[in-house]
Parts: C-alpha cells; structure tokens; sequence
C-alpha cells in the first residue's frame, strides 16, 4: 500500500492471522500502532517507512512474533529505547530504526540476531560507543550509526 493515498489503516487488517507481510511507505499514517499487530504469530516484513506515526517502539513487539526478519520504522516519530525483547532469538535479518527520536544504547541482546545483515539506527538520539560486539555477528554487511 506503498505511495497511495492510504493515510490510516483498517481495524480488520490486524485480524488476517496468516498475515505476513505489510508495506506502507511514504504514505501520512499517524497515531500509534495499533496493539493488534502483536497477535500475528507468522509476522515477517513490516514496512511503515516515512509516515507520522510516533509512540514508543512497544517492547512486547517482536516477542509476540518470532518470526520477524524486516523492521522497518524508518522516519516517524518513535521516541524511547529499542525494545529488547525481540532481540534474544530473533531471526531478524534487516532493522531499520534510523531518523526517529530513540534513546539510550543498542540493546546488547542484538547479539543474540545471529541472521542479522543490516541494523540502521541513524538520526536518533543513542548514546553510545561503538558497539564491537556488532562484529561477532555472522551475517552483518551493514552497520549505519552515527553515536
């Protein structure tokens, strides 16, 4: 639903239990994400780059889907730390949090996305040093911080 003129979401998407994928890019969604989005268990690719949502990053966001490979959140108006929890076993392989207002230091639990090829976390506000266990990760290609 990416470069339409979709500007919010209906209520009844969140109940597609078999839904896998959502991209809407580039598009004015505002408000909060709905809570509903952590009931979807076969959850892979989510894609709200460049809209108006804000709010924290929910930490039960990625413990209620396991099977989350693509976050991308990338210019909205998430404020708070990065969540953790979907950190421990995740099989995440791309994450997107780069220009919105997050906080704090990566969450240490990174280390645990042993599939994880790109973390862009730029145009935050993450107070940090160079995270080198990022280094002992298989997979990773990208690194995009500016701490």
């Amino acid at each position: 639903m990416s470069d339409n003129n979709v500007n919010s979401l209906p209520s009844w998407i969140w109940g597609i239990t078999n839904l896998q994928g959502l991209i809407v890019s580039n598009r004015s969604l505002v408000g909060k994400l709905s809570l509903l989005i952590f009931n979807l268990r076969s959850f892979v690719h989510l894609d709200l780059l460049f809209n108006n949502l804000v709010g924290m990053v929910l930490s039960c966001f990625g413990s209620s889907s396991q099977s989350l490979k693509v976050l991308v959140l990338k210019g909205n108006k998430f404020i708070g730390l990065i969540p953790q929890t979907y950190m421990i076993t995740s099989d995440m392989r791309m994450m997107d949090l780069s220009n919105n207002y997050l906080q704090g230091q990566l969450p240490r639990e990174s280390v645990n996305c042993r599939m994880l090829e790109v973390i862009d976390v730029r145009n935050n506000q993450i107070n940090d040093s160079f995270p080198c266990w990022l280094g002992t990760l298989p997979e990773v290609i990208i690194i995009s911080m500016d701490l």
